[in-house]
């Protein structure tokens, strides 16, 4: 009840804002249940609804029935603040407090808040929590009295909403609700210098600790100790505080009169560290009634612990847990192990409800080892369907988890979707931009290499403005995205300027953008036909083809765009983990069969272009046209290239040296350089093969209900669950017994293509 009121004035102030908006509806008296609250603000979150204006108007969704749900929650929440709207309270201003007290009155009374309090109260009432019962039955009058105080003292002082939601605050934190205890045992708790107690049985002395007991005195003071001398000798008949000395005397008789209270036992405890790990030192009185008592023995309860320290069932689970972890690896001592057996008895006499299933629960825990686990066939069939729709990142995320795939794919899991912009939403405008540019180029009748910078500029411009309008217009909303709006024309016109300058570095041209492939079982070069009944259908586009025609070849070089830094590992490609720009060369292969037929196509590179921001470390006597090399540079793609003289050439243009364009140099006796990533076009063609074997093993294993937890170890910073979505819903833990990640062995590119060769003659001999 006091969550509804503060949440309800916390949402005016703050205009109806997403986080405001939920603490009310979850409140518990606003009369929505959990299901509508996650669908609302679900919908908050992905259509970033926030303000007054918007919840006072119909909302539009793309689902109708969706729309019809989310209004008709929106009117509820609007109606049942009537009375507050109506009072034209709003975030800024000043209106009397009468206003506010009166406007919140009518809103419990709007919405029978005494009777959902009493539904909460009889509902406690049947659990036997009668403290609970007897809080509900309070909450009402006492919160009625608190406004009737604000009414009576300021009902005619014209305060701000924030002052009033100060006040309220300020009087809820002193009002207290009396239960009777519901035993005569009672326990007291209470501070060193305030607490009056009568003779007790037993006492626990808690925080012993040096600086606390006595308490450091503070060395603020108007007067010195001087001073303070001098006026207390003078008979000036005035009061002064305590000196430093005097208080320490003070709070020692506190201390003595309260060690001898207890009649039974004496408890005396203090910390050996702080919260931040740090030691701490006993208070000097320890060593004191250590020395008056010299057989008394320091124990630390949390390392040595029995059963019979037990005192609640709560306690009782929690050690038997901890015993059982300490069982499972193998680390109980004797002694422990009886008491875990006596501990499983008392458990197991226990009258609770549902203690011996609980008991059950634990030991399966502890005793938990992970197992590959699969689905069957036939399950798995009903999920993906007898033609498997994939796409090549889909297939490389099962090499990567098994289980996560399953998660996404087939059972269509999905991240929550928020109102705003991610490199996801950035990489799709990139693509939509990058294309745009050039089937504007196309239709103008020229190459990349013809056009000029303001030409280039303006088409950019355009074609960005027009991608971020069809995703929502979003980054147009406010001036941080604004920022980003920039930022992003500044990487595009970096990003078009960088790949100008590598087709004019070479003799490539472009032939082709966004080359859409539906189904790989179409295709000759990769024909994936899992078993008679079932097929894989891959959808997926080329982001760019570039040609480069000689007398009897032609040679085809992919391009692939990232927003993340990527290069290719020919051990990832093995273990199925990148997979794309292989088969997208097999396809724009196929694709410029068809325009260059009497002639050889070829393979001749497959590349990432990363779409970034870049920047480099320059010094002040750089110049600028160093700088813009360096950052050319930065920016060259990162892939595999046909070795071939002519093809190699045709790309970078050079015969010596080193290239700015792709990894590639030379050797001064001609050679390329051990850092070079070349190919010969036989090797290219195997790596092709291998592709359409690597995509069949994975869509049969899909098929047959193959759901491992199985993430791939990449390398010590980077693994398959660095950024899974799903890290939460799998709970995959390298401590327990079972779970193991898997490690990539390294291998050099020629042992991995004879694996590959191995590989896929097994297969034809199997």
């Amino acid at each position: 009840f006091v969550e509804y009121t503060k949440s309800l004035i916390k949402m005016i102030q703050k205009n109806f804002d997403r986080e405001s908006v939920i603490r009310f509806l979850r409140s518990g008296m606003a009369g929505f249940d959990l299901q509508e609250t996650d669908i609302f603000e679900n919908f908050c979150i992905k259509t970033g609804l926030k303000g007054k204006s918007r919840y006072e108007s119909y909302i539009a969704a793309d689902d109708i029935e969706l729309a019809k749900r989310i209004n008709g929650l929106r009117e509820s929440l609007m109606d049942s603040i009537e009375p507050i709207l109506s009072a034209d309270i709003k975030p800024s201003g000043k209106l009397k407090a009468s206003v506010y007290v009166n406007a919140l009155y009518q809103c419990y009374e709007k919405n029978d808040l005494y009777s959902r309090l009493k539904i909460f109260e009889e509902s406690f009432r049947s659990k036997d929590d009668f403290t609970k019962e007897k809080e509900y039955a309070q909450i009402y009058r006492l919160t009625m009295e608190l406004l009737e105080q604000i009414h009576g003292l300021l009902g005619d002082e014209e305060i701000t909403l924030e002052e009033f939601s100060d006040i309220l605050e300020a009087g809820f934190e002193e009002i207290s609700v009396g239960t009777i205890p519901q035993g005569v045992d009672k326990v007291i708790v209470g501070d060193m210098e305030r607490s009056r107690l009568k003779p007790v049985k037993y006492l626990f002395f808690l925080g012993l600790n040096d600086g606390y007991v006595p308490r450091k005195s503070s060395k603020c003071s108007i007067l010195s100790d001087m001073e303070r001398e001098f006026l207390a000798g003078n008979d000036m008949d005035l009061e002064l505080a305590p000196t430093p000395r005097q208080k320490i005397f003070i709070q020692r008789f506190y201390m003595y009169s309260n060690l001898v209270k207890p009649s039974d036992r004496l408890f005396m405890s203090y910390s050996s560290v702080d919260n931040e790990g740090k030691s701490m030192r006993c208070a000097y009185i320890i060593p004191v009634i250590r020395k008056i008592f010299p057989e008394l023995i320091t124990t630390r309860p949390q390392s040595d612990i029995s059963l019979k320290d037990i005192g609640n069932t709560a306690y009782l689970k929690e050690y038997i847990c901890r015993l059982l972890r300490d069982y499972a690896d193998h680390d109980l001592k004797e002694k422990s192990h009886n008491e875990l057996m006596q501990a499983i008895s008392l458990m197991m006499s226990l009258k609770d409800e549902g203690s011996k299933e609980l008991l059950e629960m634990f030991i399966n825990n502890s005793f938990y080892r992970y197992e590959d686990e699969s689905i069957d066939a036939k399950i798995a069939g009903i999920l993906y369907g007898e033609r498997l729709l994939a796409s090549i990142s889909r297939m490389e995320q099962f090499a990567g988890c098994a289980y996560a795939y399953f998660l996404r794919y087939g059972l269509t899991l999905k991240e929550r979707e928020t109102y705003d912009i991610d490199n996801r939403d950035m990489g799709s405008i990139f693509h939509e931009v990058l294309e745009e540019y050039g089937n504007a180029v196309a239709k103008l009748g020229l190459s990349w290499t013809d056009m000029t910078p303001q030409k280039t500029k303006e088409i950019i411009d355009k074609a960005l403005e027009d991608s971020v309008i069809r995703s929502g217009s979003i980054l147009f909303e406010n001036e941080a995205n604004r920022y980003i709006y920039k930022k992003m024309s500044r990487v595009l016109s970096k990003a078009v300027d960088v790949l100008t300058y590598q087709l004019k570095a070479g003799q490539y041209r472009v032939s082709a953008l966004e080359i859409p492939f539906k189904r790989i079982d179409t295709l000759d070069e990769i024909n994936v036909a899992l078993s008679k009944q079932e097929k894989m259908e891959l959808n997926g586009r080329i982001d760019r083809i570039d040609t480069l025609e000689s007398d009897d070849s032609v040679y085809v070089k992919v391009i692939d765009y990232k927003t993340g830094n990527r290069d290719f590992s020919l051990l990832n490609f093995y273990h199925g983990l990148q997979l794309q720009l292989v088969v997208y060369m097999s396809e724009g292969m196929k694709e410029s069969a068809k325009h260059f037929k009497d002639k050889k196509i070829l393979p001749g590179a497959l590349l990432y272009y990363r779409v970034a921001d870049n920047t480099v470390d320059v010094d002040n006597e750089t110049d600028e046209d160093k700088i813009n090399s360096m950052i050319k540079d930065s920016l060259k793609t990162k892939g595999l290239i046909n070795d071939d003289p002519v093809n190699v050439f045709g790309i970078t243009g050079i015969k010596e040296g080193k290239s700015d364009v792709v990894n590639l140099g030379f050797n001064k006796n001609g050679s390329y350089s051990s850092s070079s990533s070349v190919m010969n076009a036989e090797d290219m063609r195997l790596l092709g093969d291998y592709a359409k074997f690597k995509l069949r093993q994975i869509g049969n294993d899909i098929i047959s209900g193959k759901i491992t937890k199985n993430p791939v170890k990449e390398d010590e910073r980077k693994n398959s669950c660095t950024y899974c979505a799903y890290k939460k819903v799998c709970n995959f833990d390298k401590r327990m017994d079972g779970y193991e990640m898997k490690q990539l062995a390294k291998a050099d590119d020629d042992e991995l293509l004879n694996k590959m060769k191995q590989d896929m003659e097994a297969e034809i001999n199997g």
